[in-house]
């Protein structure tokens, strides 16, 4: 399983070795944050600055194999051109004593917007999921801008942080673009250099993510509108699936029934018809861009919401 990109304290963190990362005297280890099947992150403080700092570094098992060191770095030269107030920064990069590709995060105190929905035992307001899915389409919208596929857009890469203060907003930020792609001038996908290209998260798969065929943007339109299908509706579309075959051959062939379906909550017609036009086969029924999306979504906020 592909590492997620972990920025909060979890209540399963365990208190990490005192000798820090393979050496590592730049930044001292707090506390293990998670691990998956690529590494770990770690809840560091810088040694000299004192500010807190969150670290992924490469499993030293697979340190060694150079298509994901490769992985890692592209990840992070990504992430650092990437400037965006609803996109995790990136400040580092670098090998430890051990040769152990690591980089460092900004550290987002809060919670995933699966773990928020888990919370509440339910799905969000309907002005609330508009607030929260226009931050997220900003952040996707940056990166398309600038050629940039995420590819595993999902719940658990949609981070809400802790306000710094009572009366400041929630705001959201996408995270870990471990698996994106680049698109060439004329909209083509490239690899640079060994990236994987087999990638994602199947229940959020776009159905040529599904079928294996070339990805554009709208592979991530569509699987932010299964995010936000299941922020109105509490559920996704598909939640019946219980396979990974299921799960792929709904998003090939099953047209999903509208969130207001589902929901608890009304749903105006209009959402209903929006969300559905995102999650269409044929990527050019979607809408042409995050900035389209976002204007669409912004004018039924402001007509249910205000």
């Amino acid at each position: 399983m592909a590492l997620s990109a972990w920025h909060h304290e979890s209540t399963m963190a365990k208190k990490a070795e005192p000798s820090g990362l393979d050496g590592l005297t730049k930044y001292r280890v707090l506390s293990l944050l998670g691990q998956g099947g690529m590494g770990e992150v770690h809840l560091c403080e810088h040694a000299l600055l004192g500010h807190r700092v969150v670290v992924k570094v490469l499993h030293a098992a697979l340190a060694k194999r150079a298509n994901l060191v490769d992985r890692m770095r592209l990840e992070a030269q990504v992430l650092a051109q990437l400037r965006h107030p609803n996109l995790v920064r990136v400040s580092d990069f670098g090998m430890t004593p051990a040769n152990r590709p690591y980089f460092v995060m900004e550290y987002l105190p809060g919670c995933t917007l699966t773990e928020e929905l888990a919370k509440r035992g339910g799905a969000f307001s309907l002005a609330e999921a508009l607030h929260l899915a226009l931050q997220a389409l900003a952040g996707l919208g940056h990166a398309h801008e600038r050629s940039l596929v995420h590819r595993d857009v999902k719940l658990d890469n949609l981070f809400l942080c802790e306000p710094p203060t009572p009366a400041s907003p929630r705001v959201v930020k996408v995270l870990d673009f471990g698996v994106a792609k680049l698109l060439d001038a004329s909209g083509a996908v490239f690899v640079p250099l060994a990236l994987p290209t087999a990638v994602g998260t199947p229940r959020f798969f776009a159905p040529e993510q599904a079928r294996g065929l070339p990805l554009d943007h709208r592979a991530d339109l569509y699987a932010f509108g299964l995010c936000l299908y299941v922020m109105l509706a509490g559920r996704g579309p598909f939640d019946d699936c219980t396979s990974f075959l299921e799960v792929a051959r709904a998003h090939v062939l099953r047209q999903p029934v509208p969130p207001s379906e589902l929901a608890t909550q009304p749903i105006p017609a209009v959402l209903d018809a929006l969300v559905l036009r995102c999650v269409a086969k044929d990527p050019d029924l979607r809408p042409s861009s995050a900035a389209d999306l976002a204007r669409d979504l912004h004018a039924i906020g402001t007509a249910y919401c205000t």
